[in-house]
Parts: C-alpha cells; sequence; structure tokens
C-alpha cells in the first residue's frame, strides 16, 4: 500500500498519469480484493450451510421423537377415558344395586357374571379386589378366590381409592407378563376395588381404522408445510401425508433398517420405535422446508457475503480516487470549462444482521407456541368426541329452552329413537306416565338452585315400552353470548332391575319348591302382626313336617326326597284361602299363614284338609306311598305377641303333634313351651355331661335259669352328677331322637368292652349287651362306626350283644334290616328287646334273625295274678324257641316268677331279683370262689 501511495503521489504531482492507465490498474487491484472476498464468502457460507445441514438431521430426529411422543400420548389419553368411562359407569351400577338389595346378594353369582360377562375390548375385561387383596370377580375363574395383596397391582390400586395404574400381568396360561393399564374405582358399599384393564399392546388394534393416520394429520398439520409422517405396526403400513418423492424416501429409508437417513437429495427421514405399542413413527421432511426452517441462520450468510463486498468496494474505490486525483482535477477543469455538472450518489445496503436473527426467533417461537396450544385444543376435542360417541350411557345435550341439539349413538340405542327423529324435539316425548308433576317441579327445582339433578327415573323407548334410568341432569356454564346449554346422561336400568328381581326373590324363595322361604316368613309375619293389631284381627301359623321323610331320602334316594317336596307343596298351596300363604320353612318343614281368622275353632278343619290333602297316595319309583305331615298350630295374639314367639309356640306345638304319633297336628298352649325349654335346657345339659364323662355305664346282671349261674349283663347308661344319680328315665328320652343318643351309644359300647376285656374274674364266655337306639339303626354309618369300635377293642366280638328294638324297624324296616345284618357279619349277637311293647310282629323275629328275645316287664308283673299273663309267657317261650332263638325276661323280682320260669322253659332272666346294675368291680363279686366247705353260689347269697 506504501509504495502504491508513493506511485500516486508521484505521479500526481506531476500530472503524468493518464486516464487509461489509473483505470486499469485501479480496477486491477480491486478485482483481485473482490476475488479475495469472494472467496471468503463462499468458505463462510459453506461452513455455514454444513452447520445448518447438521442442526436440520438433528431437527429432523428431534421432531420424529416429538411426532412419535404425542402419538403415544394421544393413544393412551383416548384409551385411558375410555377405561374411566366404563369404570366409573360399573361402580355406579353396582353402588346403585346395593341400594336396591343385601350386599350379599350384590356378591352373587348373577352379579360376578354380569361383571366378567362386559367386555372393554377383545382383550380388555373387568376385575374386582377386595380390601384385603382378595380377587372376588375375574373372567378367569381360576384367580377368583386367590391373593394378590403381595402384588404390584393391589399396592397401586389400595394406595388411593380412584385413579389410573400402570402394571405388568400374566393371567394363567401366559408365560411371560405384558403391561397392562387400568382405571380402579373403590366402591364402599361392597369394600371391593373394580377396576377396567386393558394391555398396552393392544391400544392401536382397538381404534378404527384410519384414526392412527388421523392423529398424525392432527400432528403434523400445524407444522409447516413439507412434513410428512407414517406409522408402521405388523400388518399396518399407512402414509398419512406426502408427495410420492417422499413415500419413496420413505421407502428408502426402510430398505436401508436405519433410524437416521439422508439417502434423498430431496427429503431427510427420521423414525422412532415405540416397541410397547408395536408401532413404529417416521417423518419426512423436505430439504426445502429446512431452509426456510433455518432462515434464522442463512440471511447471516448472505449478510456477511454483501459486507465483503461493501468492504471491497470502499477500499477499492478509496485507491481509484487516490490514484486517479489527476484525473479528477481533469474532470473538474473539464466540468467548469464545460459547463456540465455530474454528480455520484453512493448507495450502502448493509442489513442489519441482529435485527434479523432477532425477527426470526421471535417468529418461530410464536409459531411454537400457537402449534402447542392448537394441538392440546385438538388433542381435547378427540377426547371430548371419543367419549361422547363410545360412552356406553345415553348423552342429549339441549339448548336452555330444551330442544334437543345432539345425542349419541348410545342415546339412540337404548331409546330407540335415531338422531333426525328427535333432533329440535324436546325430551318430553320420552317422558312415561309414572311420575306426578310434582316429581318433575323438584327435579327442575333442583336444577335451577344447584345446577344438577341425579337419581331414578322411569322413561319411555321409541316403542312406549316404559323401563327405568340412572339420570344426570347438568346445567352448564354461560358462554360468551351469555347462552347455556343442559347435559343428560342416563343408563338403562332394565338389565340390572331384573339381575336385582331375581336375586330378590332368590333371596326371599325356595328354589325348588318355588315357595317363599324362611326369611320371607319372618317379614311377612311382623308385617302382618302390625296389620292384625291395627285391625284387632287373629292369625294362625301352621307349621307342618313331613313325617318320616328320611326315610325317603335314603331308600328311594335325594332326587325323589325333591320330587315329594314338590309335591307337598303343591298339594299344600291348593288347599290354601285367598290370602293365606305357604312358606317352605326347612329341608322337610313348610308354614301356612293364615290371615283373617274368625275364630280358634276354625284351625282344626283347616289343619285336618292339609292333613288329608297330604296323605293322598303318591307313587316313587313305581311304589305308592301315603306320606303324612305333623302339624303344629299357633295363634295371635294368644300364643304370642310377636313373630319370634308365634314361630317358637308353633314349633313347640309341632314337636307334641310328632310326639302323639304321625298324620296329627297340635294347637299351641302354654305347658307346650314349658316343655319346649325344659327339653331344650336338658339337652344342653346332657351335652355336657358326656363332655366330662359324667354318664357312664353300670351292669344289670342276667341270670341262665339253665345253669343256675351269670352268664352276662346288660350295660345301662347312668348319669353321676357329683353325689347325685339322674335315672335313665329322666334324661334320655330327651336325645333319643337326636344325633347325641348315637354319640352316648357308642361311648358306652366302648367302656363296656374295655372293662370285660381287662377284668380277670370275669370267664371267657361272659358276655355284655349294650342297647342301640332306633335313631341309631336308620343313621348311616352306625353299622361302621360300631364295628371299627369293637376292632380297636382287645375284646372277642362273640362277648357283645346289641339290643334293638321294634321301633327302628317300623320307621324304616330295609335301612334297620340291613344295619342289623352287618352287625351280626362282624361276629356281634343280636337281642330283639322289649318284645310286646309295640307291634310284636312276627315278622321281626324272621327277617332279623335275631339270636334272642327279651320279653317286656310288663308281662311278668302279672305272672302271679293273671292266668292270661301265664299263658302269654308260655306261649311267648314256645314261640321263640320255635324259631330257634333264646328268651330273655325282663323284670324278675321275686323267687315265684323265677319258679315259674323255670317251669315255662325259659332260658335267661334279669331283674332286681338278680342283682341290681352295679359297676365292673361289683360285678365280679358273683364270680369269686365260694370258701371251702361253702358250696353256696354268690348269687344265691344275694337272693
Amino acid at each position: 500500500m506504501g509504495l502504491i501511495r508513493t506511485a500516486v503521489r508521484r505521479f500526481g504531482r506531476r500530472r503524468a498519469l493518464t486516464v487509461p492507465f489509473a483505470l486499469r490498474v485501479s480496477f486491477a487491484y480491486c478485482a483481485g480484493l473482490f476475488v479475495v472476498g469472494l472467496v471468503s464468502a463462499t468458505i463462510y457460507v459453506a461452513t455455514t450451510q454444513r452447520q445448518i445441514d447438521r442442526q436440520t438431521n438433528a431437527e429432523t430426529r428431534q421432531l420424529a421423537r416429538t411426532v412419535s411422543e404425542a402419538l403415544r400420548n394421544s393413544l393412551f389419553v383416548e384409551s385411558e377415558a375410555t377405561l374411566r368411562g366404563r369404570a366409573e359407569a360399573i361402580a355406579d351400577l353396582l353402588t346403585f344395586a346395593v341400594s336396591e338389595r343385601s350386599a350379599e346378594g350384590t356378591q352373587g353369582i348373577e352379579l360376578r357374571s354380569y361383571l366378567t360377562s362386559q367386555e372393554i375390548s377383545e382383550t380388555g375385561y373387568f376385575y374386582a379386589i377386595d380390601t384385603n387383596g382378595i380377587v372376588t370377580s375375574h373372567p378367569f375363574e381360576e384367580l377368583v378366590g386367590t391373593s394378590v395383596a403381595d402384588e404390584d397391582v393391589f399396592a397401586q390400586i389400595s394406595s388411593s381409592s380412584e385413579g389410573f395404574i400402570a402394571y405388568d400381568w400374566a393371567n394363567p396360561g401366559e408365560v411371560d407378563p405384558r403391561e397392562k393399564i387400568a382405571y380402579s374405582v373403590f366402591v364402599p358399599a361392597l369394600g371391593l376395588y373394580v377396576a377396567a384393564s386393558d394391555y398396552v399392546q393392544t391400544i392401536p388394534g382397538r381404534l378404527a381404522p384410519g384414526r392412527i393416520d388421523a392423529m398424525l394429520d392432527s400432528l403434523v398439520s400445524e407444522l409447516v408445510p413439507g412434513v410428512s409422517a407414517w406409522s408402521l405396526g405388523g400388518a399396518r403400513e399407512v402414509a398419512s401425508s406426502g408427495t410420492d418423492a417422499a413415500l419413496q424416501a420413505i421407502e428408502e429409508s426402510r430398505a436401508s433398517d436405519v433410524l437416521d437417513s439422508s439417502l434423498s437429495r430431496q427429503f431427510i427421514v427420521a423414525r422412532t420405535a415405540m416397541s410397547d405399542l408395536g408401532l413404529e413413527v417416521g417423518i419426512a421432511v423436505d430439504r426445502t422446508f429446512h431452509d426456510d426452517f433455518n432462515s434464522f441462520l442463512l440471511p447471516t450468510s448472505f449478510a456477511g457475503l454483501i459486507l465483503s463486498f461493501g468492504v471491497v468496494v470502499l477500499i477499492s474505490r478509496t485507491i481509484a480516487k487516490r490514484i486517479a486525483a489527476p484525473l479528477s482535477w481533469l474532470n473538474d477543469r473539464v466540468v467548469r470549462e464545460s459547463g456540465m455538472n455530474w454528480k455520484s450518489d453512493r448507495h450502502t445496503a448493509a442489513p442489519n444482521v441482529a435485527r434479523l436473527v432477532l425477527d426470526q426467533l421471535r417468529l418461530l417461537t410464536r409459531l411454537s407456541s400457537e402449534t402447542d396450544r392448537r394441538q392440546r385444543v385438538e388433542e381435547h376435542l378427540i377426547i371430548s368426541e371419543t367419549a361422547f360417541n363410545q360412552a356406553g350411557e345415553g348423552i342429549c345435550v339441549t339448548d336452555e329452552s330444551g330442544t334437543i341439539l345432539r345425542v349419541n349413538p348410545a342415546f339412540e340405542r337404548i331409546t330407540g329413537c335415531t338422531t333426525a327423529e328427535v333432533i329440535g324435539q324436546n325430551p318430553r316425548i320420552l317422558k312415561s306416565t309414572r311420575h306426578t308433576p310434582e316429581f318433575y317441579e323438584e327435579l327442575w327445582r333442583s336444577i335451577t338452585t344447584n345446577g344438577r339433578w341425579s337419581g331414578e327415573i322411569w322413561n319411555k323407548r321409541r316403542d312406549g315400552t316404559e323401563y327405568p334410568q340412572l339420570l344426570t341432569i347438568e346445567r352448564t356454564e354461560p358462554d360468551e353470548a351469555g347462552n347455556r346449554s343442559y347435559v343428560a346422561v342416563f343408563h338403562d336400568l332394565t338389565e340390572l332391575r331384573e339381575i336385582s328381581d331375581r336375586l330378590i326373590h332368590a333371596e326371599t324363595h325356595d328354589s325348588l319348591t318355588g315357595l317363599p322361604n324362611k326369611a320371607y316368613l319372618s317379614v311377612s309375619l311382623r308385617e302382618s302382626i302390625r296389620r292384625a293389631s291395627r285391625t284387632k284381627s287373629t292369625l294362625g301359623l301352621l307349621f307342618l313336617d313331613i313325617d318320616q321323610f328320611k326315610d325317603v331320602n335314603e331308600s328311594y334316594g335325594h332326587d325323589a326326597g325333591d320330587r315329594l317336596l314338590q309335591w307337598v307343596a303343591a298339594r299344600i298351596e291348593y288347599q290354601l284361602r285367598g290370602d293365606d300363604i305357604a312358606f317352605r320353612f326347612g329341608d322337610d318343614e313348610f308354614a301356612i299363614l293364615l290371615h283373617d281368622v274368625k275364630s280358634v275353632e276354625q284351625l282344626p278343619s283347616i289343619a285336618r284338609r292339609m292333613l288329608a290333602a297330604v296323605h293322598e297316595p303318591y307313587s316313587i319309583h313305581g311304589n305308592t306311598i301315603r306320606p303324612s305331615v305333623s302339624v303344629g298350630i299357633s295363634t295371635y295374639p294368644e300364643s304370642g305377641n310377636d313373630a319370634s314367639e308365634l314361630m317358637s309356640s308353633a314349633d313347640a306345638a309341632l314337636t307334641a303333634a310328632k310326639a302323639s304319633g304321625r298324620n296329627e297336628f297340635r294347637i299351641h298352649d302354654p305347658y307346650m313351651n314349658r316343655a319346649a325349654h325344659r327339653r331344650l335346657h336338658m339337652q344342653a345339659a346332657i351335652g355336657g355331661a358326656m363332655h366330662r364323662r359324667e354318664i357312664n355305664p353300670v351292669y344289670q346282671p342276667i341270670f341262665d335259669l339253665r345253669t343256675n349261674r351269670v352268664v352276662g349283663a346288660e350295660a345301662l347308661a347312668r348319669w353321676t352328677n357329683g353325689d347325685v344319680v339322674v335315672p335313665p328315665g329322666d334324661f334320655l328320652p330327651f336325645i333319643e331322637e337326636t344325633s347325641s343318643i348315637t354319640n352316648l351309644d357308642l361311648w358306652i359300647l366302648e367302656s363296656a368292652l374295655s372293662g370285660i376285656a381287662e377284668s380277670e374274674l370275669l370267664p371267657e364266655d361272659f358276655y355284655v349287651s349294650v342297647n342301640a337306639a332306633p335313631i341309631d339303626l336308620t343313621t348311616p354309618g352306625f353299622a361302621e362306626r360300631l364295628i371299627a369300635t369293637i376292632k380297636e377293642s382287645p375284646c372277642d366280638p362273640a362277648r357283645l350283644r346289641v339290643e334293638i328294638t321294634e321301633t327302628a324297624a317300623i320307621r324304616d324296616f330295609e335301612t334297620a334290616r340291613q344295619t342289623v345284618r352287618e352287625i351280626a357279619e362282624a361276629g356281634v349277637g343280636i337281642y330283639l328287646d322289649d318284645f310286646g311293647e309295640g307291634y310284636s310282629s312276627i315278622r321281626y323275629l324272621r327277617e332279623f334273625a335275631v339270636d334272642a328275645v327279651k320279653l317286656d316287664r310288663a308281662y311278668v308283673e302279672a305272672v302271679g295274678e293273671s292266668d292270661a299273663a301265664r299263658s302269654l309267657v308260655r306261649g311267648f317261650v314256645e314261640l321263640v324257641h320255635g324259631i330257634g332263638g333264646l328268651t330273655v325276661i325282663e323284670g324278675v323280682e321275686s323267687e315265684r316268677q323265677t319258679r315259674f320260669l323255670v317251669s315255662c322253659g325259659a332260658d335267661m332272666a334279669q331283674g332286681y331279683f338278680f342283682g341290681r346294675p352295679a359297676n365292673i368291680n361289683e360285678l365280679e363279686d358273683y364270680f369269686v370262689p365260694a370258701g371251702k366247705g361253702n358250696e353256696e353260689s354268690v348269687v344265691q347269697k344275694r337272693r
């Protein structure tokens, strides 16, 4: 530069520089500087472009991830909205059901079936868990009743009363757990968590065709043009937007199997995988879009180029001016000489780079904020629209005047009315006739005051049928114009009401006969007593028990017993008067509630009519039987003032009727209650005595009249309470018809066997006999228990005799005969006790193949005074000997009676003449050897 300035000064002073030469030097120098500046600007632009490329690639990847995450959120939001709506609807229905019936009925089988039958999708379902973590309802039956208290799902559900949960779960038969989402609601009335659940991987497959496409369109529509998006999942391959060139770039990127690619000159492609949803989301961005998108960088590079060019021009002009100074003098002379005026204006165009960058950043910020806002609005609209169309409840929107503006598909399905038929109409077209005007006035008063009304209401369908709804009406806030709307949401309760009615009927009626059950009897009886108290009328309560019904079950099977119960129920119902009600009170017990009884004298005729109706012939498996019932009757107010007293009195009368025989009735009197209380008290006392082993055997000797020695003993139960001995007649009758008598008989047997086995003085042929109550021989399994007791004892079965009575055979001949046969086959002897007290049927002697027959004591007492009695005893001995049996005469108390029995040929005898009942140690005294020179037997001494 210094050399040039020197040359310019020299030539300028000498005025020796010509114009062409100056111009050439000036322009050559300027051109060189311009080239240097242009190269520098080009390098700068290239560097900037590479930065832009890296920036656009990073932005494209980030955009793909953003679109992917937004799509995921949209899918989850839409799915969660469905789950929440279904869960809350089911919870409302269950809560409503509880208000209609007991919680125990709500958890019945039909409601569990209803809950598990509700599908959310092909894989989604409902389940219920109680507060202890026990699964109470689940489509997989093997999970019902199991505990999930230690599982993550219960920890999340129990942490809050309502909300979304996410967990991994594997149902029975599934190897690997899968990710699930669910919405749980706690139903306080049931103490249950009810959850609507579905698998995450199935979310895309549940959407309607084209739904993901629409979501992608919505997500990228707010971006500047040039962005294409697509989704892949299994067989799904869709492009939601883009040109053919974009699709080609997408295919090339897929073929390369890379997530970020720039295979196309025109497009930049990025892909993001969502493995949990089985989807892959990608975008293709036009490069020209990125140039615009990154315009805040490009102007900077061009501004630098312009700035460099301007600097070169200024330097060149300064140098040219110095070099061409002589020309300036010449120019000035020319201008002055010629009178010409020529001006040169300089124009500088230096852009404000900083301002340009800031403007671009502000533009992008506004664009991003607006895009986010519109995206959120779009998501809310999508959720609202989805919930509106897919809701299981009917939805109706009206304006402030009540004109219907919009309804959803569920409204059409429930009411049967199409959208076109109801738009512009008033909801009154679906009004039922079941509510009064006051009901609707209160409804609108609640809406006006509180902005809301909720409750059960009856409306009608298009065909005119009326049905119950669970309805909620809410008033919206005023819009910008001040207008309000009303939104009504309702659920059809028809199916739930039918389930409720069936459950209530099942809770109050017997499933076999269809009659009301015991629970319904209590309710009806209380209501009838209140009504009778107001009207001063009389009620009658009849308890009916089928005689020997157990024999029918055991002889012909329970199916035959069920058919007999149905037949008896039908016969009883047929005899009812208009207002009377029949109930099945228990297994074989029925009850009849008689209203408006004119007088107590009317009751016997009603009872006899019932007895006659049931006593009609009935055929079972080709066998004709004539069933009978025992009837106990109580009356209000004579027998009691409340339901409990009436039922207790009728039961006491029934017990008295059964004690008097079959096919009988008894009307309650106060003594029956006292006897019933005494019976219950005695049964409880006997149970305690048996538990404390206060009831034990004593032994009454059996004397052989032929050999003049004791050959055995009868084991008799004695209750010793401290120093007090309770006679058998004071306690045995209270338990002889219960299972307690069986336990007592087996205990006496076990004690007797142990006693004679442990005794060293009793002879080896000495035997002991034990009594078997009539109920023992007709109780299933008695023979097995008796034989097992014998086998556990060291005593030989041949030293045991079992005494039976005719009563058992009368009750159930076949069962009693089979039981006796099994006992006899075990090597035990069979004695028939109390012969002559009942029917004294010779058939029993033959059919039961008894070893000995015991004559009742009543016949022995009269032999000293009556020839007829003596003849009967002789006939008895000859009869038993005739069938090959032995005779045992009971109640012998004198030597005269003994001599008579010996003369008759009787085999054995027992009574106080031979010895009173004694314990095992006293029994051994009969077998102590006599003293030296004393040949008198112990028996003779005791006489």
